[in-house]
């Protein structure tokens, strides 16, 4: 502890006793600079083999206790006021209220003294001046603000430059961070990698020692040959069979018979045809009876040759008359019944009626309605004293323009027929009317057609019967169709057989190419898988329960991570020591501010 007990307070003592010690000591306590302290630099000051010094100064006073620490490092330097951390700047204001300056006249060194003694006059008197500070004080004013102005400004530029260096620290550590995340990644995924090569190999290996060769099938080439020679064997027995004379007969005997029975069912449909063609001729009108019927002597000539209806009444006439227009008419009953008699055992294609005019009794005539044209007896013409033969024919049909004319309560009392030929019966029914001359011409051009076909058929028939009984009989074509069948149907089994014999040997060697080529794909695969384990003989492998779920998640962790090379940790470290120099100037630029 030192006491100032006046004003001015001197130490004293012999050389080298530590006299500038105590005060430099003092004033780097209160700030003074490097060079006010016979040191280089404040950093000469630490002592070889220390990291760092420091003074601590304690002032009291009247109204309490200043106290001042002052540490220096190799990196920076740091002040305490009263125990907390403070700037240069604070604590040249806190000695400024003690009227204390490090860099003032407060302390006189060794030197200094022996100079005041030995100066002039002028020189002590320039010494006051420049102690009482009245010229000098202007003057390192202005000094001052200049440098304070260097100094702040120079200090802006360091921190200008310290926010940019900070913002590239930051981005080198995020790029360092990914570095070192990059390769422990890459070193699990090896890792994990490892795990996932040796359980495929296990895999494959396993694989490859349960693949079997296909059983082989129970038929051999040997006997699929044998197949097909007996294949071959019965296609040409097949062959000599489809070849033979006999098949030929044979089946000419089954086509003669089949074209026979065509032919008869033809005939049977000619014949019912031809009946047909002749009825409906028989209905339309007069056909000439036979000669013997005409050759008698009493033979008087038929109905159309002796009755004809008036001009534009043919329609109905005929409609109303019907067949009857070919009834033979006779003079007397016995001729009738000769004729009758003679006719018994002959073929005819038809029934003949006979009209023997003594006995001949038409139907009284009737009085016809007053809406019709009247009786149509009155439209019809007779020969001279056949006038009785008309009402046998015609009888009192009733003739009116058309049927829609007639009251519904006269439908039963008459028999009506219509200008068209249409007939309105007793009975309610109605005829349609009958078929034209045209259509009589083309009927009758039918009938020859149907006589001549018949002819042909007949003659043809006659032809194919004689053939047929040159021929076997259609059993024996039945018997080698038979055995046709039966070869074709062994034919169709042996090929079945061979079918598959022939697919089941093409699967089995199908399945020894799959084999082969199985197993040739598993051992590149395990070449493959042993090639890169081997160029990871110097990896350990992972302990996963799924190395191949957790490999998936790492290589895709991995790819969100940028590519950074390993300079970017030395980068780093150079940017580092930058900023720690930089801190350095920043802090003694504080200082000397």
């Amino acid at each position: 502890m030192i006491e100032f007990p006046s004003d001015l307070t001197a130490i004293t003592g012999p050389n080298g006793s530590g006299k500038s010690n105590v005060m430099e000591a003092v004033m780097f306590a209160m700030g003074a600079r490097g060079s006010w302290l016979r040191s280089q630099g404040l950093r000469g000051l630490i002592r070889k083999g220390a990291t760092s010094c420091s003074v601590e100064l304690v002032l009291r006073h009247p109204g309490g206790a200043l106290r001042l620490e002052r540490r220096i490092t190799r990196s920076g330097g740091s002040y305490r006021l009263n125990g907390r951390l403070a700037s240069a700047n604070e604590v040249r204001d806190a000695l400024a209220e003690l009227g204390l300056r490090a860099d003032g006249h407060n302390f006189v060194s060794q030197g200094e003294v022996t100079a005041v003694i030995e100066s002039t006059p002028r020189e002590r008197a320039a010494l006051i001046l420049e102690i009482s500070g009245v010229e000098e004080f202007e003057r390192k004013r202005e000094e001052t603000l200049r440098e304070l102005e260097r100094v702040e400004e120079r200090i802006r530029v360091l921190r200008a430059l310290q926010r940019d260096r900070l913002e590239r620290l930051e981005f080198l550590r995020r790029r360092a961070e990914a570095y070192r995340e990059r390769e422990e990644l890459e070193r699990r995924l090896a890792s994990l990698e490892k795990a996932v090569l040796l359980r495929r190999v296990e895999r494959a290996e396993r694989a490859l020692e349960e693949l079997q060769s296909p059983e082989a099938p129970a038929i051999s080439e040997e006997e699929i040959e044998e197949m097909k020679r007996e294949v071959r064997r019965a296609e040409s027995e097949l062959r000599k069979l489809e070849g033979s004379e006999e098949l030929k007969r044979a089946r000419e005997a089954a086509t003669v018979k089949a074209r026979i029975s065509t032919l008869r069912e033809r005939l049977r449909s000619l014949d019912a045809e031809l009946e047909g063609v002749r009825t409906l001729l028989a209905t339309m009108g007069a056909s000439s009876p036979p000669k013997s019927v005409m050759d008698h002597p009493d033979y008087v000539g038929i109905v159309a040759e002796l009755v004809r209806p008036v001009e534009g009444y043919e329609m109905a006439y005929r409609a109303v008359a019907g067949a009857r227009v070919g009834d033979v008419v006779v003079r007397t009953l016995e001729a009738g019944l000769e004729i009758v008699r003679s006719l018994r055992g002959s073929r005819l294609n038809r029934r003949i009626r006979v009209l023997p005019l003594d006995v001949l009794r038409p139907p009284r005539p009737v009085n016809p309605p007053e809406y019709s044209l009247g009786l149509l007896r009155g439209y019809v013409l007779a020969e001279p004293g056949m006038e009785g033969l008309v009402g046998a024919i015609v009888g009192n049909a009733v003739l009116v323009e058309d049927l829609d004319s007639i009251p519904r309560s006269d439908v039963g009392r008459y028999r009506f027929v219509s200008l068209h030929g249409e007939i309105l019966e007793r009975d309610g029914s109605i005829l349609s009317s009958p078929p034209s001359p045209a259509q009589e011409r083309r009927l009758r051009r039918r009938l020859e057609e149907l006589l001549e076909e018949r002819e042909r058929v007949r003659e043809r028939l006659e032809e194919l019967e004689a053939r047929a009984r040159e021929l076997p009989p259609p059993e024996r074509a039945q018997e080698v169709e038979e055995a046709l069948r039966e070869v074709r149907r062994r034919i169709d089994e042996l090929r079945a057989d061979l079918e598959r014999a022939m697919s089941s040997r093409l699967a089995y060697e199908r399945r020894m190419r799959a084999v082969a080529e199985e197993r040739g794909k598993l051992t590149q695969r395990l070449e493959e898988l042993r090639a890169r384990l081997a160029s990871l003989k110097d990896v350990e492998a992972a302990e996963s329960d799924d190395p191949e779920s957790e490999y998936a998640a790492v290589a895709a962790r991995l790819r969100t991570i940028p590519l950074v090379g390993p300079d970017v940790l030395e980068e780093l470290r150079r940017e580092e020591a930058k900023a720690r120099e930089m801190d350095e100037t920043l802090a003694q630029l504080e200082e000397a501010r």
